[in-house]
């Protein structure tokens, strides 16, 4: 199944890619931003967003996001850098939706880009997973691919479920971990079609955090 939001994502990157200090990405507490949005959302249009009302603590959990990023940013590919920046950005716009399709592509970006170095044994790893059938993986491993010859070919044919059934299998995560990004991943597909799902800040916040502290800062995946 192509996966086309993740698809248009990669494309997207051909434009030049803001930094994530980017002024246009930093959040704007001027009063005539304030004023602006309260205008708005008592235009009474039906299709107007009307921003979410913050606590001061959740307020200074999405802030405290992009500190953390902005300290490893070195580290950023120059696609993993476009989906950072704009991840980051509705996160503080409170468009966690957005928010989370953004961030969760930056984690599979890092994958992708682990999977790229040996594709042989992306494919040895799926196919032993996929014939095993008392592993913790047969649950997810009937459309697994084997036979990639590129990574074009996984990026179009293989799911999000098998690149964190193959990080697990080669112990890059563990199956804890593999559970907690496994309940994100679900998000992510809730986000990205037409669902019921009300996201929280708490929610959106961990998504962010276990990104980054599961995939992106392992050392495995470097």
């Amino acid at each position: 199944m192509r996966r086309t939001i993740f698809n248009n994502l990669s494309s997207s990157t051909k434009s030049p890619t803001p930094s994530l200090t980017s002024p246009g990405l930093k959040e704007d507490n001027s009063p005539s931003s304030s004023q602006d949005k309260t205008k708005k959302s008592s235009s009474g249009n039906p299709l107007e967003y009307l921003p979410i009302t913050l606590t001061k603590q959740q307020q200074t959990s999405i802030k405290d996001i992009r500190p953390k990023f902005d300290k490893i940013s070195k580290s950023f590919t120059k696609d993993e850098k476009g989906y950072i920046a704009e991840a980051i950005h509705c996160l503080e716009m409170q468009c966690f939706k957005a928010a989370v399709l953004m961030i969760w592509a930056t984690g599979i970006s890092r994958i992708l880009t682990f999977v790229t170095r040996d594709i042989n044994d992306f494919n040895t790893k799926s196919k032993e997973m996929k014939t095993n059938n008392t592993s913790f993986y047969k649950y997810h491993s009937q459309s697994f691919q084997i036979t990639a010859s590129s990574i074009e070919d996984i990026r179009h044919s293989s799911k999000d479920i098998q690149l964190l059934c193959y990080v697990t299998f080669i112990n890059i995560i563990n199956e804890s971990q593999f559970k907690k990004l496994k309940a994100n991943y679900d998000t992510r597909n809730d986000c990205g079609h037409p669902t019921t799902i009300n996201l929280k800040v708490n929610e959106t916040v961990a998504i962010f955090e276990n990104v980054l502290d599961l995939l992106i800062n392992n050392p495995l995946l470097k």
